[in-house]
């Protein structure tokens, strides 16, 4: 069965004052492209010494696709080379005149002006990164200073909770912020902007999980559903599903769902996260292919297969793949749905799979 989906686009602004390419490399990039040639690598960013004392906005793009935004403040012994300077950091939302730091640590600026800074162990909250649970992670940042105003870099450590994963291929950029008026998404997340890549490819869509040993029967699903899902039949995830039912006018039964996505939280009348429709069978079955689905900063794609209990409750399971901000087979994915009232408290436990 088909089903078409569209998502809200997601804008990122990028632009630093120093550091960046020749423009003429993107149109060069071009003719190498179109002639089947592969660009070349950037070249190597020129570092140099400079008084770093004051405060920073970072913006990093960790392995995985995980969006950080951080605030730092360096106090340097700017007369000596190397020189010894002392980092604070924060998380971007946080003031650094009123909040305790995530961690402090020092380092040693060459004469290059290069410098390692080690964030060991750099624990965020849920809200850091719009994830589940918190996040303990190992990062070792490879400073080039730009000017007095700007440095980037690259990344390397590892995540080691809820999860492992390798940070290695992480940016970052940073721009001064002495009066605490800079903006995240004005700030680049490495020390060039992003090559072209064209068009991303297909996704392929995933076998259907075999729902044949679920009752189903036809039912009007017309209504608002709060959507328990297991992910991978370990991530939870809520989500209210908002459905309208269209009856079919033939004699072979069943009819169509029109319906949005949004998560549980959002009050009424916000924008979805992703619209669709699909065919309903005349025993109540339908598929759900949702090949760009962005919550958050997770990126998945994800076929549901539903069956209809009866008026009161569907369930079903999942197939798909998980890309950011890690890889995540979505093989065993579960979810079962109840009514809900839009703006209503969220319950913490219920079904999630089919009985």
């Amino acid at each position: 069965m088909a089903s078409v989906a569209s998502l809200k686009p997601i804008a990122l602004v990028a632009l630093l004052a120093c550091g960046c390419r020749d423009p003429k490399g993107d149109y060069d990039d071009y003719l190498q492209r179109t002639r089947g040639e592969v660009p070349a690598p950037d070249p190597p960013v020129q570092s140099r010494f400079a008084d770093l004392n004051g405060a920073w906005l970072v913006h990093a793009l960790l392995a995985g696709g995980l969006d950080l935004g951080l605030r730092m403040r360096f106090v340097m012994d700017a007369s000596v080379a190397p020189a010894p300077l002392h980092a604070g950091l924060w998380l971007a939302t946080a003031n650094p005149d009123v909040d305790a730091p995530l961690l402090e640590t020092d380092t040693t600026v060459a004469a290059d002006g290069t410098f390692i800074l080690r964030a060991v162990p750099l624990v965020l909250g849920p809200d850091a990164l719009k994830a589940n649970s918190s996040v303990s992670a190992n990062v070792i940042l490879a400073v080039s200073t730009l000017s007095a105003d700007a440095w980037c870099g690259t990344a390397t450590g590892n995540v080691e909770k809820p999860l492992s994963l390798d940070l290695a291929g992480s940016t970052f950029a940073a721009v001064r912020d002495d009066l605490g008026t800079a903006l995240l998404e004005n700030v680049m997340q490495g020390c060039y902007p992003p090559r072209k890549t064209g068009d991303a490819p297909p996704v392929a869509r995933p076998a259907p999980p075999d729902l044949s040993s679920v009752p189903s029967q036809l039912a009007d699903l017309t209504g608002n559903w709060l959507l328990n899902a297991r992910l991978a039949n370990s991530l939870p995830e809520k989500l209210w599903a908002s459905l309208t039912f269209i009856p079919a006018t033939t004699a072979a039964g069943g009819g169509s769902l029109d319906g949005a996505l949004r998560k549980a939280i959002d009050p009424p009348g916000g924008p979805a996260l992703v619209t669709f429709t699909t065919t309903v069978t005349a025993d109540g079955r339908f598929e759900l292919w949702l090949p760009n689905l962005q919550i958050g900063t997770t990126s998945a794609s994800l076929l549901l297969v539903g069956a209809t209990q009866d008026a009161t409750t569907f369930c079903g399971a999942g197939a798909g793949q998980v890309t950011k901000p890690f890889d995540l087979d979505l093989a065993g994915t579960t979810f079962a749905a109840i009514p809900f009232v839009p703006g209503s408290p969220v319950p913490d436990s219920g079904p999630d799979h089919c009985p």
